[in-house]
C-alpha cells in the first residue's frame, strides 16, 4: 500500500485499466462520493474492488462471490457494471427519535446504524433532529426493494453459477481457499445463523453485542462452570468487532501509548502509519479512524487479523465487580471448561477461543468512507478550542468514556489549569498552594485511589505499564513516582478528570445534593465543585448551615468527619444543627486562606465583611470564581 490508498499492487496490460495506480480526481475520490443508491454499481476511473467493496458496505470475497465474471480482481474497467447486492436509504431525525426506534421501523439494529455512520454517531443515546443517518437494508437479487427478512429464515436457494449452498452469509469473509493459518470449521464459527443457545448465566452488557457461534457455545460453558463456583452470572462487554470498531479501539489505545497488548507488532505498525500519516496531515479523529480502518480491512483482506475479535474468535469479560475469589473462579472455570485463553487487558479480560480450522468470520461491514465534519459533543454543537486545539481527542475520549459534555469538561480544565500567554492550558501545571498537578489538578492521593478503581483509563493504562498490580486481592503500587508522574499525560489527565467528576456527580446525586434534571453547563459546575473541594468538601460547599436542619446536618457532618467526632461535637453544642455551624465556619476559616493565597488576603477580608462570616464568605467567593470561570458556551461553535 502507498500513499495511504487501498488497492493491489499489480501491472496494467493493454485493454485493462490499472485502478490501483490511477488516483483518484476530487470529484471520484471514495472518501468523497455517495454510497450507490442501486444494485448495480459502475466502475469509474480511478476505482479499486476493494474500495467498491468498502463503500457499499461489504469485504471484498463478498464481492466476488457476487460477480464470478470477474476473473482477476486486479483488473477492472471503466464503465464495468459489478453488482453490489445491496442498497443503502437515508433518514433524517425528526423530533421525538430514538435510534432504537428508526432502527426498528427500518427493519435493521442500532449497531448496524451505528457502524454505518462512523463519526456522526458518537452516543447511541444522542440523536438530533436534521441529523441525517446512512441505513443500512439487505438486497436481493431478484427483488432490490424486497424486506428485510433475517438470514436463519431465508430459504436455501441455489444459484445457477455456483452449487446450492455455497452462497455465504451476509459479512462472512469466504476466501478462494482456506489461509495457511486460518481455524478450519468444524464448529460453523462462519455461520452466524447456527442456533446456539445463550446459556441464562451469560449476560450481554448490551443488545449491540454480537458472538459468534463458536464464541457463544464456549462461553456459555464457562459461564454455567462460573455460576456453579459463585452463583453469579457472566457479563460480556465485548464480541465481535469490524474493521471500524477495532480502528477505534487502537486509536484510544494509541492516545496513551497503551498498543502494547497487541502482539503482532507488524499488523500494529501498518495501523499505526496510518494514523501517523492521518494525524500529520491535521485530519479529525473520524478521518484518521477510517484510515486506520482501511489500514485494517486490508489486513483482513489478506488474511492478517490484528485482534481474535475480528475473526469471531474473542470476548471481554466484565472484572469489575469481580472479588479476588470471583477471578480466581473464573480463571478455574476457563481451565475446567478448555479451549480458550484469558489475557489481562486492565479493565476487562479478554478471552481467545481456540477454534478448529475454520474461514474467518467478521461482523458485516459497512462503508468506510470519510463523514463530513459533524458534532463530535452533545447535540449543541461542535467544540472551539482555539490554542488548545491539540486537546480535542482527549476531550472527546472522555466525554465518550462518560457522556458528560466535552465543552464543559474544556471549561472545567480552564479553570483548573495554568496557561501560558496565547492562553493554551499547559500540561504539567503545578498547583502554588498544594501537590496538585496536571491540566485537572489532582494530588497524588487522589491520583492514586483513580488508578486503583478498576474500570477507568488511568487504571487501565497503570496495570499495561506495570505501575500498578494485583496481589493477595489487593491492589498494589509498584512505582508510585512513575504512576504520578502519569498526571502530566494530558489525555490521562483529561480522561480521569472527567470520570472523577462523574463519579463526584453521581455520589451527590444519590445523595440529595444534587438538582434534578440540572443542564449540562450547570452540570460542569457541580463538578468542578466536587472536584475542588473534593466530595465532602462539597456536600458542606452545597449545605448552608443557616438554614440546615437536624437531619441534614448530621448528614453532612457525618460525611466530613468521624462519627465519634460528629457525636463528640453533638454533645458540645447540643445539637447537630448548632454542630454543624460551628465546623462549617472553622473550616471556611480554614480554607479560605489557602484558597485566595497571601495576595489575596484583602479579597477574602472583602468577602468576610460583607457576606457575614468566613463560610458565607468563602461560598459567595467559589461561586464568583467558578461562574466567572465554567462557562462551556464558549468551547461550543
Amino acid at each position: 500500500m502507498s500513499g495511504g490508498k487501498i488497492g493491489f499492487n499489480f501491472q496494467s496490460t493493454n485493454n485493462t485499466f490499472d485502478a490501483a495506480r490511477k488516483p483518484l480526481s476530487k470529484e471520484q475520490s471514495v472518501l468523497q462520493s455517495k454510497v450507490p443508491q442501486a444494485d448495480e454499481y459502475t466502475v469509474k476511473r480511478g476505482d479499486t474492488l476493494t474500495e467498491i467493496a468498502i463503500k457499499t458496505g461489504q469485504n471484498l470475497q463478498e464481492l466476488l462471490q457476487r460477480n464470478r465474471q470477474i476473473k482477476n480482481p486486479n483488473k477492472i474497467y471503466v464503465g464495468q457494471r459489478i453488482e453490489i447486492g445491496k442498497r443503502f436509504d437515508t433518514y433524517t431525525v425528526k423530533l421525538g427519535d430514538t435510534l432504537s426506534e428508526v432502527a426498528k421501523a427500518k427493519g435493521t439494529t442500532v449497531g448496524e446504524i451505528m457502524r454505518a455512520n462512523p463519526g456522526e454517531i458518537g452516543n447511541r443515546n444522542l440523536i438530533y433532529p436534521g441529523q441525517k443517518l446512512i441505513i443500512p437494508t439487505s438486497g436481493n437479487q431478484s427483488a432490490p426493494t424486497a424486506q428485510k427478512t433475517p438470514q436463519a429464515n431465508k430459504p436455501k436457494q441455489p444459484v445457477s453459477h455456483k452449487p446450492a449452498g455455497a452462497t455465504p452469509p451476509r459479512g462472512v469473509s469466504v476466501p478462494a481457499k482456506p489461509p495457511v493459518n486460518a481455524p478450519i470449521n468444524t464448529t460453523n464459527i462462519d455461520n452466524p445463523t447456527q442456533d446456539v443457545k445463550l446459556s441464562s448465566h451469560l449476560k450481554l452488557k448490551s443488545k449491540d453485542i454480537e458472538l459468534s457461534p463458536l464464541v457463544k457455545k464456549e462461553m456459555s460453558r464457562v459461564a454455567e462452570e462460573y455460576f456453579k463456583r459463585t452463583g453469579k452470572d457472566l457479563v460480556i462487554t465485548d464480541g465481535n468487532r469490524t474493521a471500524r470498531d477495532q480502528a477505534e479501539r487502537i486509536y484510544d489505545k494509541i492516545l496513551v501509548h497503551g498498543e502494547d497488548i497487541y502482539t503482532n507488532k507488524a499488523a500494529l505498525g501498518e495501523i499505526k502509519t496510518a494514523y501517523n500519516q492521518a494525524k500529520a496531515q491535521g485530519k479529525s479523529r473520524p478521518e484518521i479512524v477510517n484510515e486506520m480502518a482501511r489500514a485494517i480491512q486490508n489486513q483482513m483482506n489478506r488474511h492478517v487479523y490484528i485482534s481474535k475479535h475480528l475473526t469471531g474468535q474473542g470476548a471481554d469479560v466484565q472484572i469489575r465487580f469481580m472479588s479476588p475469589l470471583d477471578r480466581e473462579s473464573f480463571k478455574q472455570s476457563i481451565k475446567t471448561v478448555g479451549g480458550a485463553r484469558i489475557l489481562n487487558e486492565g479493565n476487562h479480560w479478554h478471552v481467545e477461543v481456540e477454534a478448529r480450522p475454520a474461514a474467518p468470520m467478521t461482523k458485516p461491514q459497512t462503508p468506510i468512507t470519510q463523514t463530513p465534519q459533524s458534532p463530535q459533543t452533545m447535540p449543541k454543537g461542535e467544540l472551539k478550542l482555539g490554542v488548545n486545539e491539540e486537546y480535542r481527542d482527549a476531550l472527546l475520549l472522555a466525554q465518550k468514556r462518560t457522556g458528560i459534555d466535552a465543552a464543559g469538561i474544556a471549561s472545567v480544565i480552564n479553570a483548573e489549569a495554568a496557561r501560558d500567554k496565547s492562553g493554551k492550558w499547559i500540561a504539567n501545571s503545578q498547583a502554588s498552594t498544594s501537590k496538585a498537578q496536571g491540566l485537572t489538578q489532582f494530588i497524588p492521593d487522589t491520583w492514586e485511589g483513580h488508578a486503583k478503581t478498576g474500570g477507568t483509563l488511568l487504571n487501565e493504562v497503570a496495570v499495561q505499564m506495570g505501575y500498578i498490580r494485583e496481589a493477595g486481592g489487593k491492589i498494589l503500587v509498584t512505582n508510585r513516582a512513575a504512576l504520578v508522574a502519569l498526571r502530566n499525560d494530558p489525555t490521562l489527565s483529561i480522561v480521569s478528570g472527567a470520570e472523577f467528576g462523574k463519579d463526584n456527580l453521581a455520589k451527590l446525586q444519590r445523595n440529595g445534593f444534587l438538582p434534578a434534571n440540572i443542564s449540562d453547563d450547570e452540570k460542569a459546575k457541580y463538578m468542578y465543585y466536587a472536584h475542588h473541594e473534593g466530595f465532602a468538601g462539597a456536600t458542606r460547599f452545597l449545605t448552608d448551615s443557616r438554614t440546615a436542619d437536624e437531619a441534614t446536618a448530621r448528614r453532612v457532618l457525618s460525611f466530613n468527619l468521624r462519627p465519634s467526632t460528629v457525636e463528640s461535637m453533638k454533645q458540645k453544642y447540643g445539637s447537630y444543627t448548632e454542630a454543624y455551624k460551628h465546623f462549617a465556619e472553622s473550616e471556611g476559616r480554614r480554607i479560605f486562606p489557602i484558597q485566595v493565597g497571601r495576595n489575596g488576603t484583602a479579597v477574602m477580608n472583602s468577602y468576610v465583611q460583607k457576606y457575614g462570616s468566613y463560610e458565607q464568605g468563602y461560598h459567595a467567593w467559589l461561586k464568583d470564581y467558578t461562574d466567572k470561570k465554567i462557562q462551556p458556551n464558549i468551547y461550543r461553535k
